[in-house]
């Protein structure tokens, strides 16, 4: 069996707490705003629509 040392199995564990604290924030910014699709088009500001 493969020896590890104390301080492995608290790194571990704290990357895990970490991820998990990572993804469930970024799942709840993504609830909370609109992501356009591929289909969405932003609105096109003014200056774009003038051709030189």
């Amino acid at each position: 069996m493969v020896q590890r040392a104390p301080w492995q199995v608290e790194l571990w564990s704290l990357l895990v707490i970490m991820s998990f604290t990572l993804i469930a924030n970024l799942k709840h910014i993504k609830a909370h705003i609109h992501v356009p699709s591929d289909g969405d088009q932003l609105p096109s500001s003014p200056s774009a629509n003038t051709k030189a």
